[in-house]
């Protein structure tokens, strides 16, 4: 899909999907959540630095580099899930880091691996379903914790080589 994502990026019939992805990609941040709540701005400026690179990632060095700064900064400021709906942006924090981890794989070092590694563990027992706390099976039949699943799956692709616990479990599921 790569060569067709690279196609659609300037493409004028996604001007307007553009405009948005530009303004994501432009967000002013430093990464950390001003109230421990996840920040979906600072989600979407990750992604949008994180797919930029992936889209070129000769040209575009510094953006991925960013977006691995970034993360590492945004994760751990995740403190508190206050709702339902927050759950979720807890849930779509892991998966934009399980997206930099592996669009960005070939500039992470090896602490950025493990700090990512486990940052996207704890924040992902920030939400409803926890796989350190063992907690019920039942993460597919509640509001906003019904993604935990396609979550776990993405962090365990991403982190596969370094760490296969999320993948094993969530591919048995």
């Amino acid at each position: 899909d790569l060569p067709q994502i690279k196609k659609r990026l300037n493409h004028p019939d996604y001007a307007f999907i553009k405009k948005v992805f530009d303004r994501q990609l432009v967000y002013s941040t430093d990464g950390q959540s001003k109230d421990g709540a996840p920040d979906e701005k600072i989600r979407q400026k990750i992604e949008a630095l994180a797919l930029m690179y992936l889209a070129d990632s000769t040209k575009n060095i510094s953006l991925g580099l960013e977006s691995i700064q970034l993360t590492r900064k945004y994760l751990p400021s995740i403190q508190k899930v206050k709702g339902y709906h927050e759950n979720l942006h807890c849930y779509e924090a892991v998966f934009a880091a399980s997206m930099v981890y592996d669009w960005c794989y070939q500039l992470l070092n090896p602490d950025d691996k493990k700090v990512l590694i486990y940052q996207m563990k704890r924040v992902t027992c920030l939400g409803e379903y926890c796989l350190e706390r063992g907690t019920p099976k039942q993460y597919l039949s509640g509001h906003y914790g019904e993604v935990g699943a396609n979550v776990f799956l993405a962090q365990g692709i991403a982190t596969y080589d370094e760490d296969k616990e999320y993948f094993d479990f969530e591919y048995a599921e």
